[in-house]
């Protein structure tokens, strides 16, 4: 398992597989090779399910949910940019911070 810098080459062997943990938005690019990408698990009614993507030299895929990916070389050795997002879609616990000090700052009733 591994963590990718927000701007990353790797190069996988045949048959290699690596975990990764990617931000919703991160872009994988394949510069050489195939790779099939596996997503996070998800529930889809009683079953759980990850999504599988073939991603052919020169094309690139996008995460659409943040969690642990696994990037496979499939058949040949695969070369692969990987464009880590570093902002979360609703900017992130920015978010989270401007809800908190709204609740704090909220008018209060006098106690009694």
């Amino acid at each position: 398992m591994d963590h990718l810098a927000p701007s990353s080459t790797r190069t996988l062997a045949a048959g290699e597989q690596l975990h990764v943990h990617l931000p919703a938005g991160s872009m994988l690019i394949a510069l050489h090779g195939l790779l099939q990408v596996q997503g996070p698990a998800d529930w889809l009614a009683e079953r759980m399910v990850a999504g599988r993507h073939d991603v052919p030299e020169g094309q690139a895929w996008t995460a659409t949910q943040t969690g642990w990916h696994a990037v496979q070389a499939c058949g040949a050795a695969a070369q692969f940019v990987c464009l880590a997002s570093t902002s979360h879609p609703n900017g992130g616990d920015r978010w989270w911070r401007r809800v908190w000090r709204a609740w704090w700052r909220r008018p209060r009733a006098a106690a009694c």
